[in-house]
């Protein structure tokens, strides 16, 4: 195709993704937008869409706008649920050095290598502790098939109180075990997004077309995060390289000035995923790889530019907003050499992908069994909810920017 056409037909795809996603849709009263921003996560579960074979379509195409809205669902929930922010990213910088070596990479074996139990009095006293999982289950043996077993409900609690043991554990009669969850301090995102992905396999095969389309839009989303370098250092908004707002500064503001006219999104067609653990270690190892040319980088351009044409003042939703100036932006988006499309691209791709593969580790179910889906009261309920938590302006767990 001649370059002419291949951009005309870039810019109109584009245009006809971003006119259905609201390119401007930024929060009331500040141009910060959550991760890649709720443009940026329904741009991404749109397009994804497009990546999906046909025999797909009737289920995924059908309910696009579905996906696309609630692409920023994940997002919603950190203002109404706790231990939800942990799932969007993890600080493997927490954890030593590259490439994290002691750092398992499936979630049963670093839920109970690296949460530490404590035993505590009727005060909340400690009366004995260990340094893991693994050293108690060494002193109390009989208590690993029950721990494995339940582990999986608690992957997402900061704190698992038990109150009372199984008698056939023969533990004793004690006072109260205090697991504490190490991991949920420093994010879950790689482990979570395989157990997303199984649940997802079973929504299809249980036919269930609400429930497939949930989960395919939460899937979405953390996967794209997963994709952002700042989502996997303990340094996620610059905070400790005095450069603070650097996080929405490399997923939001470059995507709204740029995208439109410099990014492409025809990413081809989504291929299999044989194994969903490993893809998901391999995206944030990647996307980990990324995070000290996106610090460095901005760093040096702060120390180049002048300090007044690095902020510039705009107009958003009748208030004038404080955000880095385009100029600027462009020549930190020059300096990242294609990064923040890359990262994108890759994100559609990949979403697309794991949808695939969901559906066939499946069985490959007609989805045109699917074809009437009737959204109810309880539904509209539920996103009601999560709109006013939102409303709430205060985020459980620790805020990403």
């Amino acid at each position: 195709m001649p370059t002419s056409l291949n951009n005309r037909w870039r810019y109109f795809f584009f245009l006809l993704i971003a006119g259905c996603v609201g390119l401007y849709s930024f929060v009331p009263g500040s141009w910060r937008m959550p991760f890649w921003g709720f443009y940026g996560h329904r741009l991404i579960n749109r397009t994804a869409v497009y990546t999906l074979p046909e025999e797909m379509y009737p289920l995924y195409k059908q309910e696009i706008d579905y996906i696309t809205e609630h692409a920023v669902d994940p997002d919603k929930r950190r203002y109404a649920v706790i231990g939800e922010a942990a799932r969007h990213y993890i600080d493997l910088d927490h954890w030593g050095k590259k490439p994290f070596p002691d750092l398992p990479r499936s979630w049963l074996p670093a839920f109970i290598g690296k949460n530490t139990i404590e035993l505590l009095d009727e005060k909340g006293e400690v009366l004995d502790a260990f340094p893991s999982l693994d050293s108690f289950i060494v002193r109390y043996p009989g208590t690993a098939s029950f721990i494995t077993s339940e582990a999986a409900r608690h992957l997402s609690d900061e704190i698992w109180l038990l109150d009372s043991w199984p008698d056939s554990l023969q533990i004793g009669k004690t006072a109260s075990w205090q697991i504490n969850n190490e991991l949920m301090a420093h994010g879950v995102v790689p482990y979570f997004i395989p157990l997303e992905y199984h649940r997802l396999v079973k929504a299809f095969l249980d036919n269930d077309p609400k429930q497939v389309l949930r989960l395919s839009a939460d899937l979405g989303h953390y996967i794209a995060d997963a994709h952002v370098p700042l989502h996997t250092t303990m340094n996620y908004n610059g905070q400790m390289t005095d450069q603070v707002g650097i996080h929405a500064f490399w997923e939001s503001r470059i995507p709204e000035l740029f995208a439109e006219t410099q990014y492409d999104f025809l990413v081809g067609k989504a291929e299999y995923i044989r194994d969903i653990n490993k893809f998901a270690w391999e995206v944030v190892m990647e996307s980990n790889s990324f995070v000290d040319s996106v610090l460095q980088i901005e760093k040096r351009l702060s120390r180049e530019i002048p300090e007044d044409e690095q902020y510039c003042f705009e107009e958003r939703l009748s208030q004038i907003v404080r955000l880095p100036c385009a100029a600027y932006a462009a020549q930190y988006q020059q300096s990242l050499d294609g990064m923040v499309e890359a990262r994108m691209q890759q994100s559609i791709m990949a979403v697309g992908s794991v949808w695939y593969s969901a559906w066939v580790d499946a069985g490959q179910p007609d989805l045109r069994d699917y074809l009437s889906i009737n959204w109810d009261a309880r539904d509209r309920e539920a996103d009601e909810w999560l709109d006013k938590a939102v409303r709430s302006g205060k985020v459980l767990g620790r805020p990403h920017e």
